[in-house]
């Protein structure tokens, strides 16, 4: 019951946000976010494992990241038949807030035998190989290779293998992606700006066995990288030490091979 309590403290401290049933949903590890629903919510949710997801009271969703969190989908049914589907993404300052469901929002249940381009280009990358290898990085015979980046439209294709030359199950925890200044002596939370990738093929092959390797393909927003700014990404082993670093430069960027439709 306080946490409910407080749940509406935060519909009267914070913006209240209208949301529909297709925009996206923003979480953290440290803030509670809550979704406000016309109708009760039927039990259970479909939040995978990514998201720590609880109803307060009839109609009211709260949400937050777990442990190795990576962009997903949640899925509500209302006890009235309705569905909601809604896009979740990781956001330190858009995580938090209180969103309220409009009455009289239409919903829809995407039709899954159909792709975006997007997500087709993905899958495609996937399947292939990783070619031109633009960063790598090595750590206890556990290799990571960043190959060839794509570009379609606004989407940018980064494409990720990690292969396990070891004789110990490498068990991925969370990747993260960030542009930083390359000059910049010390890292602190202002000088670095997340890039959150709008999709991502292959992550639910948490565990590299020992001799393995994983194919990861992430789709990003179209985003700047100015002279002397690179794009990092950190891949963090679950329980470990073996965590990688790869870099990539505005040139790198800019020579994005473009994708013919």
């Amino acid at each position: 019951m306080k946490t409910f309590k407080s749940i509406i403290m935060l519909a009267l401290i914070c913006i209240t946000n209208l949301v529909s049933g297709q925009d996206t949903i923003y979480v953290s590890h440290n803030k509670t976010t809550a979704i406000e629903f016309p109708a009760r919510i039927a039990n259970p949710i479909n939040a995978g494992h990514h998201l720590i997801a609880a109803i307060k009271g009839d109609n009211v969703l709260t949400v937050k990241a777990a442990k190795g969190f990576l962009p997903s989908q949640i899925s509500i049914t209302m006890e009235d038949g309705k569905n909601y589907h809604f896009p979740v993404d990781f956001s330190y300052g858009r995580a938090g807030r209180f969103y309220r469901l409009a009455s009289n929002q239409e919903t829809e249940t995407p039709d899954a035998s159909s792709k975006a381009p997007e997500e087709e280009i993905s899958s495609k990358l996937a399947a292939g190989r990783v070619r031109n290898v633009v960063s790598s990085d090595r750590k206890s015979r556990v290799k990571a290779e960043l190959g060839q980046i794509s570009v379609l439209g606004n989407t940018l294709f980064y494409k990720l293998k990690i292969e396990n030359h070891s004789s110990i199950n490498y068990d991925l925890d969370f990747v993260r992606f960030y542009v930083r200044d390359l000059k910049t002596a010390k890292r602190t939370v202002t000088q670095e700006r997340e890039i959150h990738p709008t999709q991502a093929i292959g992550v639910s092959q948490n565990t590299i066995t020992a001799g393995g390797s994983g194919l990861y393909v992430f789709g990003f927003d179209k985003f700047p990288l100015a002279k002397g700014q690179a794009l990092f990404t950190e891949i963090y082993e679950k329980n470990g030490a073996r965590n990688l670093y790869l870099k990539v430069t505005a040139r790198e960027n800019v020579s994005a091979q473009l994708i013919k439709e």
